[in-house]
């Protein structure tokens, strides 16, 4: 229905207080015909595509709790004309087997406006562009691309395939290495008292601090003066210190375990402390891409976790007590068990 070179995806995540709530949002801003495709517009010259929310979702939340959503989540719109609340009503739904569970609505304003390309159509298609969720993971809001019949052309651009930028969009690129980045659905685990106990929100790396935070970073906070390196690993990063043996060998076989994305990010400090986080639903090398830019022109080395770290030294008798209290603090921010404590205890004393 639509050709690909002009309807084009840019991926862009990001997280948002929604009236107090802290949301998570991951998906696509769309562009049609060389110009940006707002939510809740349709397309001029092509009738009945149209790019909108899904009303109602709030009435459907266990199909969506349930269902697999996620950016580019292929959607069913079917005309409803016999519906008694509005006859351009255009129902939006999921594929399941034989079976469409019912998800919303594209908006009225929408559907009359797309109503003419519509009516006696049949079913038509949608892609998910953008999908709102809560911490707990419900969907909070959807985002679709539709038009009738059952083909939808789009070209895809993520930031790691973006064209050599011209000058203006190095000048974009220049703003957001000053801003810095966030990466959703993180957390602090543990590993440098100062910083107190696990903490969850957005990963934090701009070119002063690295820390959690939703708008900006609040919590274990780290001054990038303070950093010597960073790594980041997929199941395991390198084992350095007592300190990194232990949170990325337990936390790596942790991960191991979901078959799920997940990115373990170190923090050495120049103090000899390393503070571990985790970001989930991000390879490695989607958060070493993402924050690569942000810690190279902030002069901090970025690693994998082959080359993590400064090189380990040995543990001097009068760092035995240090250790332990990090492994204590670990164990009391339920980062590790008990019996993990003990473990990693014996070998300190060994």
């Amino acid at each position: 229905m639509t050709d690909g070179a002009r309807l084009v995806f840019h991926r862009r995540d990001a997280a948002f207080d929604g009236d107090g709530e802290l949301l998570t949002t991951s998906g696509f801003d769309v562009d049609f015909d060389g110009r940006a495709f707002p939510v809740d517009s349709v397309a001029a010259g092509t009738p009945g595509l149209f790019h909108s929310r899904v009303a109602g979702i709030s009435r459907h939340r266990n199909e969506l709790h349930h269902a697999e959503i996620a950016p580019m989540t292929r959607l069913v719109i079917a005309p409803e004309p016999a519906n008694p609340a509005d006859t351009h009503a255009l129902r939006v739904g999921l594929a399941k087997g034989r079976s469409v569970a019912l998800l919303g609505y594209v908006p009225a304003p929408v559907a009359a406006a797309v109503a003419d390309a519509w009516d006696g159509a049949g079913i038509g298609i949608a892609a998910v562009s953008r999908v709102v969720r809560r911490l707990d993971g419900t969907v909070a809001g959807l985002q679709i691309v539709g038009c009738p019949g059952r083909s939808l052309a789009v070209t895809l651009v993520d930031d790691d395939e973006t064209p050599p930028p011209t000058p203006k969009e190095n000048t974009m690129a220049d703003t957001k290495q000053q801003k810095g980045v966030s990466l959703p659905h993180a957390e602090y685990l543990g590993g440098v008292a100062q910083l107190g106990r696990k903490r969850i929100g957005n990963l934090w790396v701009t070119p002063t601090e690295v820390g959690i935070g939703t708008l900006k970073p609040k919590a274990a906070v780290i001054p990038v003066a303070d950093i010597a390196s960073v790594a980041v690993g997929g199941e395991q990063v390198a084992k350095r210190r007592v300190g990194a043996e232990l949170a990325f060998g337990v936390l790596g076989g942790l991960g191991a375990r979901g078959g799920k994305d997940r990115a373990d990010v170190a923090v050495y400090l120049r103090s000899g402390d390393v503070a571990y986080y985790r970001v989930d639903k991000k390879s490695a090398a989607e958060v070493r891409a993402k924050i690569g830019p942000v810690l190279r022109a902030a002069g901090v080395a970025l690693s994998d976790s082959e080359t993590a770290g400064p090189a380990p030294a040995p543990a001097a008798a009068g760092n035995v007590a240090d250790e332990l209290a990090k492994l204590a603090g670990l164990r009391d921010a339920g980062v590790l068990t008990a019996g993990e404590f003990d473990a990693q205890k014996a070998k300190l004393l060994s």
